[in-house]
């Protein structure tokens, strides 16, 4: 999900801070070349701006099907005052987007208050409707086929020499633990009550895009799904990965400082693009302490994982009081809930932290392992960003060293009677349709067992810990 902070005393200060920073800067003497020098200063900090020699196609699924849809429209605007003011012609940005009725009567888009699905291209004098012949009419965007029509609309109509997906909605990492609870993944649809798994996701991306001819990058605009087991989902189909640790605020993404700072004339890099995101994620949230968020290097998640399933091991060898370990070690580390309730909603800890606090409190034995993890994460991380409630940090991987989450059950809890592993079966690579009808959705790729009573993986030091005997959940350790 996203927070709704948009109304928030932190945004008025922020404009008013804004307006009184503006007037300081107009007061200056004037260059002597300043019609020039304006965009000189715009150019130096665009290292991310797409040449003739180097076109690309941004696909921007917006699904506005739900409570989002006012914030949608904002968001819109935004990418059309960013595409104003870069000009570049080289950026092809196709918008597809959703909405519904009861939240906004807005008619910003389109000249009236439409309640379908639309497509859109955005150029720098405005945007254009797509979709006219025929019409889309009214789509489940929480349907795996709606987004793969999509993507390949955008490569057939859209060509290009590089392609960036961004899926914008509620998220909610993984899966969540209720099935009562909508927000399962990303892209909530409300008109059709229907929501996309990671694993759809992924399914979706690989009819278009594989290990040799990858996505560029894959950015969620939404809530807790820079988890490492979202980004091992995209290991071997894009090669960077964009996404918030924390829930986002409801403004999501600034894409008029996204798209405003590709101004023609710099070499196009999809690093650079991740580090975009993040820095101007960065600079229109600096007065909120609860954000984050993250851009990583996907091509290097196997290594994390080794490293991650290595510690798995570790902690199932050689931590012999589980309790102490939980609410000493696990819960002192960075985590994304604000209670025992919701722990069991979103039980994603700081990747960085957690291992932190294991080499505070364990000896040199699971030192090593953790100080592994950590020093793989540097290396995965390309660019963070966290407020002062989840670590006060901004940098490059290698200096910041986090940037991802992980799922760590709170099984010594119970809710309803029961711990609160047993919700959280879809913690598995299978799929939990299988094991029980209605109970979806697991073929989570990062939670790999081999059920031979040997702890092997971090999935698997979760069956030992939360479910020996095997009950809970569809497969074991």
């Amino acid at each position: 999900m996203k927070n709704s902070k948009k109304r928030s005393v932190n945004f008025f200060i922020f404009i008013i801070f804004t307006v009184l920073l503006f007037i300081s800067v107009c007061c200056e003497p004037p260059d002597d070349n300043n019609d020039d020098n304006d965009d000189d200063v715009r150019e130096a900090i665009a290292n991310f701006a797409p040449s003739s020699s180097d076109t690309w196609t941004f696909m921007i699924y917006l699904d506005a099907d739900n409570n989002l849809e006012e914030d949608a429209i904002d968001d819109f605007q935004e990418m059309i005052d960013g595409m104003t003011y870069a000009k570049n012609v080289n950026i092809n940005l196709i918008v597809q987007m959703d909405r519904i009725p009861g939240y906004s009567s807005s008619t910003a888009i389109g000249g009236t208050d439409w309640e379908d699905t639309r497509r859109y291209q955005i150029t720098s004098s405005g945007y254009t409707r797509l979709d006219t012949a025929p019409n889309l009419g009214e789509l489940n965007m929480g349907d795996p086929q709606t987004l793969k029509d999509f993507i390949n609309y955008c490569k057939t109509d859209y060509s290009a020499d590089h392609y960036a997906l961004i899926l914008w909605n509620h998220g909610d990492g993984c899966r969540s633990s209720n099935p009562a609870i909508l927000e399962k993944a990303i892209c909530s649809d409300d008109t059709s009550s229907d929501i996309l798994y990671i694993d759809q996701v992924q399914d979706a991306i690989n009819d278009y895009f594989n290990s040799g001819d990858k996505l560029d990058l894959i950015g969620f605009d939404a809530c807790l799904m820079a988890t490492v087991e979202v980004a091992y989902e995209f290991k071997y189909l894009a090669d960077y990965m964009a996404g918030s640790m924390a829930t986002e605020w409801v403004d999501g993404w600034e894409y008029n400082l996204i798209f405003g700072d590709m101004i023609l004339g710099k070499s196009p890099n999809a690093i650079e693009l991740s580090k975009l995101i993040v820095n101007t994620y960065h600079d229109s949230t600096t007065l909120q302490t609860d954000q984050t968020q993250s851009a990583v290097d996907l091509s290097k998640l196997s290594g994390l994982k080794t490293k991650i399933d290595q510690l798995g091991v570790a902690i199932a060898d050689y931590v012999d009081n589980t309790n102490d370990f939980e609410t000493s070690t696990r819960d002192a580390s960075v985590h994304f809930y604000t209670n025992d309730l919701y722990s069991r909603y979103y039980p994603y800890y700081d990747l960085y932290s957690l291992c932190s606090e294991i080499i505070n409190d364990y000896d040199a034995t699971l030192d090593i392992v953790a100080q592994e993890v950590i020093d793989e994460l540097a290396n995965v991380v390309v660019r963070a960003y966290a407020g002062s409630s989840h670590g006060d940090y901004y940098g490059d991987g290698a200096d910041v060293k986090r940037g991802l989450s992980i799922f760590f059950s709170r099984g010594n809890l119970t809710h309803l009677s029961k711990s609160h592993y047993t919700y959280q079966w879809w913690y598995t690579a299978e799929d939990t349709d299988l094991w029980s009808s209605g109970y979806y959705y697991g073929l989570i790729d990062f939670c790999d067992s081999t059920a031979d009573g040997t702890v092997e993986s971090w999935r698997e030091l979760m069956e030992y810990w939360y479910d020996n005997p095997d009950v809970a959940t569809p497969s074991s350790w």
